[in-house]
């Protein structure tokens, strides 16, 4: 039995770790790291709250069946298969005894679960929007260091045969719209 404590530091664990085997190469393989640090570490992150999210949903969903049949007056079984299921009464001491369980011991973890599984959806729903408005930030700051700290030399002279000379940095640099669109570009 954990306390919330122990458990907020396993389950953190388990993102370090899942972050680190899963998250980081998966994102490595998306996004360049030197080139888009932040959109990196979001998609990583993300990810790996996504599956942290789904174990914690599966953990969610098997401390409720214990707790439903816990509460439960009757319970349903199989002897053999699904063609001969049969419902168990039980008697009153069981009953007494599984509903005591189930309210002192398995509601609170239940309890616990549900907070846990509304902040990792708020934190996936925050991931997701700071994800998605993370490339219009970077252009941003791109353009604004680039322009402050790169003016280019319009440098356009004629030649001997009449062309148009100019510098190869001049005729890579793009506008960010034009570099962020595959089909543009």
């Amino acid at each position: 039995e954990l306390g919330p404590s122990q458990f907020f530091l396993r389950l953190g664990g388990l993102w370090l770790v899942t972050f680190t085997v899963l998250g980081l190469p998966i994102a490595a393989a998306s996004f360049n790291p030197s080139r888009e640090p932040l959109r990196f570490v979001l998609a990583a992150g993300t990810g790996t709250l996504f599956l942290v999210s789904l174990i914690v949903l599966r953990i969610y969903l098997g401390w409720s069946y214990v707790g439903d049949r816990l509460l439960s007056a009757v319970v349903p079984y199989e002897e053999s298969g699904w063609y001969d299921g049969q419902m168990w009464v039980k008697p009153p001491e069981v009953l007494a005894r599984d509903r005591l369980l189930g309210s002192y011991k398995v509601k609170p973890v239940i309890k616990m679960l549900k907070q846990t599984l509304v902040g990792t959806g708020a934190l996936l729903v925050s991931a997701f929007v700071l994800f998605v408005f993370a490339t219009p930030v970077e252009d941003f700051f791109k353009t604004t260091l680039r322009s402050k700290d790169y003016q280019p030399e319009v440098s356009i002279s004629r030649s001997n045969n009449s062309k148009l000379n100019m510098r190869k940095e001049q005729l890579l640099r793009l506008p960010v719209d034009v570099v962020t669109d595959d089909d543009l570009a």
